[in-house]
This record gives structure tokens, C-alpha cells and sequence, in this order.
């Protein structure tokens, strides 16, 4: 009678592990290293920002270039003009301060990363032609 008493605990405690393994949910993912790379991120595309428009400024003021075009229908002074504008707007240290700060989720983290890199990518091949225009390479 003991051992069958034995068996059917053993068999109780199977089966709640079981239960456990199958039922409970998985462990939620702590966004604390996610959050940490968004940060250094930010601050990478911040620094390649500044960059950026210190190469155009001094390539508007060693080429007099303040009306000649970057892009089609854009010129370098207001190409300057606009970039200043949205980085106080975006990547600033008062939105690094004020925004990182607060709890994301990682979707919204994940998110702001994809934009990150869009700008990164964007102001790299800016300062890379910015660089062979000015023959600082």
C-alpha cells in the first residue's frame, strides 16, 4: 500500500512539472540590454550628426557653396538649416535625457533602433561625400 501511495505522489509531482512546462508562460525578456544599445546607438548617431554638419559647414564656408545644390532642389545652406532643426528636434541631449529615460517596451525599443540606423546610414554616405569633397579622407 506504501509503494502504491509512493507511485501515485511520484506520478503527482510528474505531472505538475509537466504542467508547469507547458502552461506556464515564457519568462518575460528584461529590455535592460536592449534599452543599454539603443542608448549607445543614439549617441553614435549623434556624434556622426555633428559631424556631418561641421563637414558641411566648413564646405560651405571654404566654397562659398551656401546656394549651390547636395541634392536635387536642395542646397547646402538649407540642407545645413534643416539638419540642425531636426537634430535639436530628435537627437539632442535633452531628448537622449528626457525620452531614454522613460520604461519602452522592446517593440518600441526595436523600433526606434530600425530608425537609428536609417539615419545612421543616411548621415554616413552624407559625411562620406561631404569628406571626398573636401579631401578629408
Amino acid at each position: 500500500m506504501t509503494i502504491e501511495i509512493l507511485i501515485g505522489i511520484a506520478g503527482l509531482f510528474i505531472s505538475w512539472l509537466v504542467y508547469l512546462r507547458s502552461f506556464k508562460p515564457p519568462p518575460k525578456e528584461d529590455p535592460i540590454d536592449e534599452r543599454e544599445n539603443l542608448k549607445v546607438y543614439f549617441l553614435m548617431v549623434q556624434k556622426i550628426y555633428l559631424q556631418t554638419q561641421d563637414l558641411i559647414e566648413i564646405y560651405i564656408s571654404e566654397n562659398s557653396a551656401e546656394n549651390e545644390f547636395i541634392f536635387d532642389n536642395v542646397t547646402y545652406g538649407f540642407y545645413l538649416k534643416k539638419m540642425k532643426v531636426e537634430f535639436n528636434r530628435c537627437n539632442s541631449n535633452q531628448v537622449y535625457e528626457n525620452y531614454l529615460s522613460l520604461p519602452f517596451s522592446k517593440s518600441t525599443i526595436d523600433s526606434m533602433m530600425e530608425s537609428l540606423r536609417v539615419q545612421y546610414n543616411s548621415l554616413i554616405q552624407v559625411k562620406f561625400k561631404m569628406e571626398v569633397l573636401l579631401n578629408d579622407i
